[in-house]
């Protein structure tokens, strides 16, 4: 059985301790100080990995002992969980100045406390394991190391993915290489997707993944871990229990990676989103357009219309002057202003209807984009 994570809980009231132990103790090797004192003096002779430390406690309090801590070289990048009963902004930034890497309120929750502690623990055991890694490594190997990394990877398998079947196979293409049976939900904005690596997915896995979205990020069961983010979820069925550093290498490797696949699937929905509103508008211009033709054959009817009326006109006028007498000057001039006021309503009539065909062929345009 691979060995425990070893966290230290530091905490003045033997309530919380109790309360403390029953949710971590059978994950984690826990070992106890009730000041801040006797946290400090068993660093100096522990492996520890986690310490879980109360921010309100007599003496010295916990942002005391959290600086207190970074000041010991062995522990100065230990993940420091507070806790504290109060979460106003001041005190979370508090914490932070003085050195804390995460913070959770009172009162307890099970699966909350269990999630924070086993992510710190995690994160330890691979900057841990990293650092071993790389220490007299060149900065050649280093950087080939990198770049087969399965995160790296994975984003250049993900960078040209345009559907969430694109987005699964990437993921998948990892999870292959690691010897990993996995399902992944895909929450849209319209329905949720499934896919599995082998085709096969159980009812309840898809149930068993919806009940652990409150657990917290990263939850584990067996040889079972679920990872969560906002609209995708990794589950895999095979974790390896029997290689605790593989075990951990997968976890840091695959929550990088989903979180990479969360922000790759908003660009994806958002294109998505983009593409079915661009649709949509070119089937308003589509019908815009036939529309504006059956408008377009009526005003060359009624323009037709409108130059025979005019002609008519014209022809029917000149007819009547010769019944009035009238000198030739008077003629003229009566014909040429009659004449003038034809052609300026022919040109505004000719001028409607370029506008109209120029429309119509700007939304023909539109409809073909």
């Amino acid at each position: 059985m691979p060995n425990k994570p070893k966290v230290m809980v530091v905490d003045d009231d033997d309530i919380s301790q109790t309360l403390i132990e029953g949710i971590l103790e059978e994950s984690f090797d826990l070992t106890f100080a009730s000041s801040g004192n006797e946290c400090l003096d068993k660093l100096q002779s522990s492996a520890t990995e986690v310490v879980l430390l109360d921010v309100n406690m007599p003496g010295m309090n916990g942002l005391e002992v959290c600086r207190a801590i970074r000041m010991l070289e062995q522990h100065q990048n230990i993940p420091i969980i507070f806790v504290s009963a109060s979460d106003t902004k001041e005190e979370i930034i508090a914490g932070y100045e003085a050195g804390a890497d995460d913070y959770i309120t009172k009162p307890l929750h099970h699966d909350a406390l269990l999630a924070r502690v086993e992510m710190n623990a995690l994160q330890a055991r691979t900057q841990a394991h990293i650092q071993n890694t790389l220490t007299g490594t060149s900065p050649e190997s280093i950087n080939r190391q990198f770049i087969n990394s399965p995160v790296f990877q994975f984003i250049d398998l993900s960078s040209q993915a345009a559907t969430y079947e694109d987005l699964a196979r990437a993921i998948f293409e990892i999870t292959t290489h690691m010897e990993l049976s996995c399902l992944i939900q895909i929450v849209g904005p319209y329905d949720t997707c499934h896919f599995s690596d082998d085709g096969t997915i159980k009812p309840i896995e898809p149930s068993i993944i919806q009940q652990m979205k409150s657990q917290g990020r990263c939850c584990s069961f067996g040889q079972r871990l679920i990872i969560n983010y906002p609209e995708i979820s990794l589950f895999v069925r095979n974790m390896p229990l029997n290689d605790e550093l593989r075990n951990v290498q997968i976890k840091e490797a695959l929550l990088h990676v989903v979180r990479l696949a969360d922000s790759r699937l908003e660009t994806i929905q958002l294109k998505n989103t983009l593409e079915k509103d661009c649709e949509g508008l070119r089937q308003s211009l589509r019908a815009s357009s036939e529309t504006l033709g059956f408008i377009h054959q009526d005003f060359c009817r009624h323009t037709k219309k409108v130059n025979e009326v005019l002609d008519s006109i014209g022809t029917d006028m000149l007819s009547s002057l010769e019944t009035l007498h009238l000198t030739c000057e008077q003629e003229e001039f009566i014909t040429g202003i009659v004449h003038n006021k034809m052609n300026n309503l022919l040109q505004l009539n000719n001028k409607s209807l370029q506008i109209e065909e120029s429309m119509l062929h700007f939304i023909e345009e539109l409809s073909k984009n």
